[in-house]
């Protein structure tokens, strides 16, 4: 049980707390791309271009 205390320590929440930030501010910056190439396209496109790009940088 040790294993589960030890798990939890300062060090190992920073460090995942870390990466959860640097995954949403690198989600958000896709979505900026995604935006910025889908903006010039026909209306009927644009919906597909969205959600393919998306898919993509999943």
């Amino acid at each position: 049980m040790e294993w589960f205390t030890d798990l939890f320590t300062m060090q190992f929440l920073t460090a995942l707390l870390s990466i959860v930030v640097i995954d949403l501010v690198l989600a958000g910056d896709n979505a900026i791309v995604i935006a910025l190439a889908a903006r010039n396209l026909p209306s009927h496109l644009q919906k597909k271009a969205i959600v393919w790009g998306t898919v993509g940088a999943w």
